[in-house]
């Protein structure tokens, strides 16, 4: 099919288009995918264009959207804007985009994740959370903290993720101490009560002992027990900036480790605060 294509010249090839579409041809997303992808490499403002003419065509042209975030695409810049305008056609896009959780190819999953982050849908979070189990991708994984922690800025009890999100944090702390803590963080600054914050409270201290009865190293045990430490610092913060009086309200906390280990927690807290 994209040979006979080519062979068209660009004025042949716009009305072939307007008519696959106007009688529906299966093959029709497949064509103009391809003519995007085509010209992306060739046209920067061209590609914009295209971008938009396939928001304006709203459902019909999500899927081909999502086709375009495929890693054999790219170009990263346009693999961020087709993600920017997914994100903003919300609910015509949704649906796509939690089907495009379990794609086989990452550059689709992690659009979609992006695109979900700024959609910030209460009804994707049961979604996130299984994605964020088996996800193996750290940018992925990344989007889809950063979808959760959007979607608490808004109010909604977030607190289903808090096992996930407590586990991913037995990977390499280097790598993951930039956005899992910063997420947690937002969370507990999202509660507008103490009543509230009593009950991430109880919710962390649930997740974190769920957690230790599963089969981990030491060492994984150890960075779950940092991060979940500071998030019960954050929570505590947070219950003393609702208090009335502004004094500190001490609630329920995790110790954090001794040693060497306890000097690295002891040395994050300072750099986070400053």
């Amino acid at each position: 099919m994209s040979k006979l294509w080519e062979r068209l010249t660009d004025w042949e090839k716009s009305p072939v288009l307007q008519f696959m579409q106007s009688i529906g041809i299966p093959l029709f997303n497949d064509v103009y995918a391809y003519t995007i992808r085509q010209s992306s490499s060739e046209n920067e403002d061209e590609v914009i264009s295209n971008i938009v003419s396939l928001k304006h065509m709203g459902k019909r042209g999500v899927p081909i959207l999502i086709d375009l975030l495929k890693c054999e695409n790219q170009d990263w810049r346009t693999h961020a804007l087709i993600s920017k305008t997914l994100g903003e056609m919300e609910q015509i896009a949704f649906p796509y985009l939690i089907e495009a959780l379990k794609h086989k190819d990452y550059g689709i999953r992690l659009g979609a994740t992006k695109a979900l982050s700024y959609i910030a849908a209460p009804a994707s979070l049961p979604n996130l959370i299984n994605a964020l189990q088996c996800e193996e991708k750290y940018n992925v994984r990344h989007n889809i903290v950063r979808a959760v922690a959007e979607i608490a800025e808004k109010g909604i009890d977030v607190s289903d993720a808090f096992p996930a999100l407590f586990e991913i944090s037995k990977y390499d702390i280097s790598n993951l101490w930039d956005f899992v803590p910063g997420a947690l963080e937002s969370i507990a600054k999202a509660c507008d009560s103490i009543e509230k914050a009593n009950k991430l409270e109880e919710k962390t201290e649930d997740s974190y002992k769920e957690l230790l009865g599963k089969n981990m190293s030491l060492g994984q045990k150890t960075k779950i027990q940092v991060v979940v430490s500071n998030f019960m610092l954050d929570i505590s913060g947070r219950k003393s900036e609702l208090s009335k009086d502004g004094e500190l309200l001490v609630g329920k906390s995790v110790k954090p480790p001794k040693g060497r280990r306890g000097r690295k927690y002891r040395e994050i807290r300072r750099s986070r605060n400053g």
